[in-house]
């Protein structure tokens, strides 16, 4: 099972996907620098520092950190700042009043990181503060990108295994799967680390994503929902091993939490609010405490029957 060590030189992302602005984290406004600029979904403007700004801190929440810092350092230095509602031509704030937001919320300026993306993409010039923010954002880009590089190149080749152990083996050595899958109408290749559920897909020469499935842990739960929800995979036996690293245990948690918890006891009749019932329905002593004896094979004295109904 060969890797891509010695295939993959250097591979880029693609540019042409549709846009999914505003980043998580970040809300739904923007810092710009011209009361002009509008972030708004920009056509195919999805490419890989557009992922890297999404992703990256997935991998790496400390560097995106830093590159958050460096880049709110010098738009504090910068006279033109503005605040802006995502998709709205207004301006929130501006000046001492926008740098205040910055202060508290420095993440905001992950949504700057994907407009200067987009206008990189589309071919529009960038201010000169724009300019001194895009070799940070380049940075990012370029370690998100090396990641995954790395991740496919050490990645073995399953599309044709023919026994699922032999996946599986891989899988539980914390070994990278290679193997290639239709999603929608798309064939693409992925490679999953299954030490920490990283995946990344490849068409046609480029990468598309990378990305964790379980973006707070190693849930291989997750991993077979996302194998199974939209993806046919050519080797079936790469999904027959992938069934199998989960485990029946936790296929089926919620069936075996039932299976576990105690059966309670049922409750008995109330045997006054039956012998209320039938005396409200003209019944006399001796049929009342037949029923009851009959339904819970108690025998009750005419006596305390009496005392039930009261009479």
């Amino acid at each position: 099972m060969e890797n891509w060590r010695g295939y993959l030189k250097e591979v880029e992302f693609y540019d042409q996907q549709p846009d999914y602005d505003k980043m998580s984290g970040a809300g739904k406004a923007v810092v710009v620098f011209d009361p002009e600029d509008d972030y708004s979904r920009e056509g195919a403007t999805h490419g890989g520092m557009s992922h890297s700004i999404k992703h990256y801190m997935e991998f790496n929440p400390s560097a995106v950190q830093q590159a958050v810092t460096q880049v709110a350092a010098a738009v504090l230095k910068t006279d033109n700042v503005f605040i802006k509602k995502a998709g709205a031509p207004s301006v929130m704030a501006r000046a001492d009043e926008a740098k205040q937001v910055i202060n508290q919320n420095p993440n905001i300026l992950l949504n700057t990181f994907d407009l200067i993306n987009d206008k990189v993409l589309n071919g529009e010039s960038l201010n000169d503060t724009e300019q001194k923010l895009l070799p940070i954002i380049k940075k990012i880009y370029s370690e998100y990108k090396n990641l995954a590089e790395e991740q496919l190149s050490k990645s073995s080749d399953v599309d044709n295994v023919g026994e699922a152990k032999q996946v599986l083996d891989l899988l539980e050595g914390g070994k990278v799967i290679r193997f290639t899958a239709t999603y929608g109408e798309s064939e693409k290749i992925y490679a999953l680390n299954p030490q920490d559920t990283s995946i990344v897909s490849f068409m046609q020469g480029k990468m598309s994503t990378f990305f964790k499935i379980d973006k707070s842990g190693k849930n291989k739960q997750k991993v077979l929902r996302y194998f199974t929800k939209g993806m046919k995979i050519k080797n079936s036996v790469v999904l027959d091993a992938v069934q199998e690293w989960v485990g029946a245990a936790e296929k089926q948690p919620q069936q075996q939490q039932k299976k576990q918890k105690p059966q309670q006891q049922k409750k008995g009749p109330n045997i006054k609010a039956m012998a209320m019932g039938m005396q409200r329905g003209g019944k006399s002593l001796e049929d009342i405490q037949a029923q009851i004896k009959k339904t819970t094979g108690r025998d009750i004295s005419a006596d305390n029957i009496k005392r039930m109904i009261g009479i």
